[in-house]
């Protein structure tokens, strides 16, 4: 005989099929709920990521912002007096032998040094005072120190630094340049 031989009645058959079915239900419902859950849990989690994430690039974001307005009085006043010295130069440039040394000491720093002062101190010699609110800075103003030492200036002769100070706006310094006659 053949083991195909279906000895159920038609209303056992279909008990049996919808109890099947109703197992199968059963685990696909357990299937999506657990499904959801993973991905609430990993939509949660994700957002929590992005709100930490963005917190602490607006806090970069704004100490930059607060960097860049700190440097504006600076480096307008390094500017308002880079300018002066160009224009007392070119008057001083016709009248006193001085002249180019005072137009020399407005170029004599690049536009990232925040010129504060420089003052005429003796026949001879200028003190300067200034700003650096980089590294990169830093290393110029060494590397002009170092030129006009090595003589490789034609207005100055030598350059003394006589403070190198730190403060929040950035490397403060002070020195003498000593002009060539």
């Amino acid at each position: 005989m053949s083991s195909k031989i279906n000895l159920l009645p038609n209303a056992a058959k279909f008990k049996a099929y919808r109890q099947l079915m109703r197992t199968l239900n059963k685990k696909l419902v357990e299937w999506e709920i657990g499904v959801g859950v993973v991905a609430l849990v990993l939509i949660i989690g994700v957002g929590a990521g992005v709100r930490i994430w963005s917190g602490k690039v607006e806090k970069t974001l704004n100490q930059w912002k607060q960097e860049f307005a700190n440097l504006g009085p600076g480096v307008e006043a390094s500017q308002k007096i880079k300018y002066q010295a160009k224009i007392v130069g070119r008057v001083m440039d016709e009248r006193f032998e001085y002249g180019q040394a005072f137009g020399a000491i407005g170029k004599l720093f690049p536009p990232e040094v925040i010129l504060e002062k420089s003052d005429f101190k003796n026949e001879g010699s200028f003190n300067v005072a200034g700003i650096v609110p980089t590294d990169i800075g830093v290393d110029q103003v060494e590397s002009i120190i170092r030129d006009i030492n090595e003589g490789k200036n034609e207005y100055f002769t030598k350059m003394e630094l006589k403070k190198m100070s730190w403060n929040p706006e950035g490397w403060q310094f002070e020195a003498t340049v000593y002009l060539k006659t």
